[in-house]
């Protein structure tokens, strides 16, 4: 893309047919282009495009990232123009040309709809605050919207097909108010104005000339109507500025962002939890500092990440909240400037309407305009699960290494070979790329950051930055939850086996021998072992302190998982015997989690789950039965988007 641009930037003088010098090296057909004007002269501009003058400069000013805005960003400005259109067509406008009407909001229900993302071409970087992205999205709707009322409207002119094949039906036009796109401060060029005719190409209120013979493409001479011209500033942008459509898109394009996130948060929590079940008797070592410490389960450490992406998931609902309030209806720098005192009233309502989403009317529009700390606040909750992610991720690697010379404790679903050159080597692929997403969002987070900071007075420039950033965290994040759920954490496996001999072979293990005699006898089994190459177990046993029975007991997945150490007598020391360490384990204990006979822990919201924030069963409430439910009292609730009021 970047050297088509580069190679459109030499302005080329326009023919019918003309070949780029990068066309010839290539030997690509040559494209037919027209010639538009604004108030800073003439540019070529393809003659099937949708787009205009102001599309075009852009293109040449701006190959940077070499990428189109995102494709959310540019639903969410039909829909922005849509609620516009609607708003204004209510108090008036358009009152004698119905049809004209109708097209404006057709075209905006495509743009929302996705149909004419290809022809929103400008460059995610761009200077301007976002207003070469605005006028992308005014031109193609004005262009389009003449599609539709050449299509719909008899005696309307219509070009040949021939330059856009895809059009949905022969008659539709290829053109628009070409040369439109000048501000109306610098004068309005009529349209039409300074372009040259090529085959295919609608001029404004011209009527299209005579298709040469080849084309086959037939033509209506009728003489176009007053309303067969849309104006993509008079019509597209009437009581609008981008400082206030091109905030409010990105506010709804990151809610949709956060909609999908949270479900696959919520299918990534859940995915946990299941393994948490899976894994809840199975006894490991326990790791401080990458040292061994004591026992836990390996479901207690799913449980853990469970836990961490819960939390994740409870930011993630809480602040679409911030993005709510909106400054559309502010015009330039939230006064309002040009705009009706009604227009500005109910523009926000039609917005809310359309898309079920409780947007409303900031309260000092100046503020909302000039300030946006929102999308810092946003990005650092983004962070946050980034940084549960990345970390993880970072355990599932460690657990997994190996695995014959790590500690090999789970085995990750084999994705793919892990070498070119190593025979039999797997590598934790999906974490490794999961890490690598996060990594980027923490970088995006410090990127928002700046360029929120560095706006100036009464607007911030760097919005189109903001918006690559923040909207590319979000799709990042949601396809970073996806595959590390379906291919890694619903597909783990632990080595049982291993996990037993290192509980058995670690010093971790003495710890579980303090309430049965004390530190210091514990510290000196310990020791004794690592001398004699023995395990915990045999060292103990050797000596007479305790049979392999009650060794059992205090290293089963009850004991490890209870929360304290009940039944110390006033020395500290437990009361010991394997019976009653057992029946404590199962029925004494006053933990956030049960653990019924059968050494499987239970989560029950009666037992004041972590899960469970102040005042609410927690975001995801969690039923008798321990599975997640996506409804709470005054959490979340649903997860789909289409369940939101």
């Amino acid at each position: 893309m970047c050297e088509f641009l580069v190679a459109q930037a030499s302005r080329l003088s326009v023919s019918k047919m003309q070949t780029s010098p990068l066309q010839k090296l290539t030997g690509e057909t040559p494209v037919p282009l027209r010639l538009e004007r604004d108030f800073l002269g003439e540019l070529p501009v393809p003659a099937a495009a949708l787009h205009g003058v102001h599309t075009a400069r852009a293109r040449e000013n701006f190959p940077l990232a070499c990428r189109p805005v995102h494709p959310g960003l540019a639903r969410a400005y039909g829909t922005v123009k849509l609620a516009c259109a609607r708003t204004n067509r209510a108090l008036g406008a358009w009152a004698n040309e119905p049809a004209k009407a109708d097209a404006i909001e057709r075209a905006c229900g495509e743009l929302s709809a996705g149909k004419l993302l290809e022809h929103i071409v400008v460059d995610a970087l761009q200077g301007g605050a976002g207003t070469s992205t605005n006028m992308n999205v005014n031109e193609v709707l004005a262009n389009r919207a003449l599609e539709i009322l050449a299509a719909t409207s008899p005696g309307v002119a219509t070009a040949c097909r021939h330059f856009r094949p895809a059009n949905p039906a022969p008659e539709l036009l290829v053109g628009s108010s070409r040369g439109d796109e000048a501000q109306s401060s610098a004068g309005v060029l009529p349209a039409g104005s300074g372009t040259v005719p090529v085959p295919g190409a609608r001029t404004g209120g011209e009527t299209p000339p005579e298709p040469a013979a080849e084309d086959g493409c037939a033509t209506v001479e009728a003489e176009a109507r007053a309303d067969d011209r849309i104006s993509p500033l008079d019509d597209l942008n009437l009581h609008q500025s981008t400082n206030d459509t091109y905030p409010t898109a990105l506010r709804l394009a990151a809610i949709r962002g956060l909609q999908t996130l949270e479900q696959n948060v919520v299918a990534l929590q859940e995915s946990f939890q299941a393994a948490e079940k899976k894994f809840a008797a199975i006894v490991k070592v326990g790791r401080t500092q990458l040292q061994d410490a004591v026992l836990t389960t390996l479901g207690r450490e799913m449980g853990a990440y469970a836990e961490a992406i819960n939390r994740d998931r409870w930011r993630i609902y809480k602040c679409e909240e911030r993005l709510r309030v909106v400054n559309l209806g502010g015009t330039a720098i939230g006064t309002g400037l040009a705009a009706p005192r009604a227009y500005i009233f109910q523009v926000v309502e039609q917005l809310r309407e359309l898309t079920g989403i409780g947007f409303a009317r900031a309260e000092n529009l100046v503020d909302a305009t000039q300030n946006a700390d929102v999308f810092v606040e946003v990005s650092g909750l983004l962070k946050a699960h980034a940084v549960s992610l990345l970390k993880i991720c970072t355990d599932l690697r460690w657990l997994a290494s190996g695995p014959e010379a790590g500690l090999g404790e789970l085995r990750l679903p084999a994705r793919q070979a892990g070498s070119s050159l190593m025979p039999g080597k797997v590598n934790p692929v999906i974490p490794e790329a999961v890490s690598q997403a996060a990594m980027l969002v923490l970088g995006h987070d410090a990127t928002i950051a700046t360029a929120c900071a560095a706006g100036n007075l009464e607007l911030n420039p760097f919005l189109p930055l903001v918006a690559h950033c923040l909207l590319e965290s979000l799709d990042l994040l949601a396809r970073a939850d996806d595959i590390l759920r379906r291919h890694c954490v619903d597909g783990l496996e632990a080595d049982e086996a291993r996990c037993r001999r290192q509980v058995e072979n670690s010093t971790a293990a003495a710890t579980a021998l303090v309430p049965a005699f004390g530190y210091e006898r514990a510290s000196e089994a310990a020791r004794l072992a690592r001398q004699n190459g023995a395990t915990i177990r045999e060292t103990v046993m050797s000596l007479g302190w305790l049979t392999g029975g009650e060794f059992d007991v205090l290293i089963s997945p009850e004991a490890v998982c209870r929360l304290g150490t009940p039944g110390t007598n006033p020395n500290g020391i437990e009361s010991f015997s394997p019976e009653s360490a057992s029946r404590r384990a199962c029925f004494g204990i006053s933990s956030p989690r049960g653990i019924n006979p059968n050494g499987i822990e239970s989560i029950s919201p009666g037992l004041a789950s972590p899960r469970a924030y102040p005042g609410v069963t927690g975001p995801s409430g969690i039923n008798p039965e321990g599975v997640v439910s996506n409804q709470s009292a005054d959490g979340p609730g649903p997860a789909t988007p289409e369940a939101r009021t």
